[in-house]
């Protein structure tokens, strides 16, 4: 049986037991609710070791994930170092062609020109005229308020508290 259908076959047991009129009734429905309580306990048995199986390969599967990330983030370091060395060399010639006066250079495989480029630097966002800003939502400090919540158990406006119920298995 599948542990719905015993969790079922339980409560219509124990819901007879209630209705017997009998003692050898009430014998018979406690010696079923005995041998569906093995069924359950047998079944919850095989999900404790399907469970821990599942937590062995999981467990597995975050060690080769930690190994895998500790290699992007060398690959990662490495691309940086790369691109940084790029830029620092492109800055160079762009001084250097700055420096004598030049905006382009050709070269066998290609042209080399200094482009100007305008940006914005932001010194002080509370001086901008709010036409040019982005209004941003609020964000909500929810372990500030479960820590509120669990001192004076008092709900605070726009807060639910969601109570979840889970197994746990040791």
């Amino acid at each position: 049986m599948k542990m719905y259908e015993l969790t079922d076959a339980y409560a219509r047991l124990v819901a007879a037991l209630d209705d017997c009129e009998s003692e050898e009734q009430a014998e018979a429905i406690i010696a079923e609710i005995d041998a569906v309580s093995s069924d359950m306990s047998e079944k919850a048995n095989n999900y404790a070791m399907i469970l821990k199986n599942i937590k062995a390969d999981a467990d597995e599967l975050t060690a080769k994930a930690s190994i895998f990330k500790a290699e992007a983030d060398r690959l990662t370091a490495q691309a940086k170092a790369k691109e940084n060395r790029a830029k620092r060399l492109k800055e160079y010639l762009t001084s250097a062609m700055l420096s004598a006066g030049l905006r382009g250079i050709s070269t066998d495989i290609g042209k080399f020109y200094v482009q100007d480029t305008t940006s914005v630097d932001v010194l002080d966002a509370w001086e901008v005229p709010e036409e040019y800003t982005t209004p941003q939502p609020p964000k909500v400090d929810k372990t500030a308020i479960m820590k509120a919540f669990k001192q004076t158990g008092e709900i605070l406006p726009g807060i639910t508290i969601k109570i979840t119920s889970g197994v746990r298995f040791r």
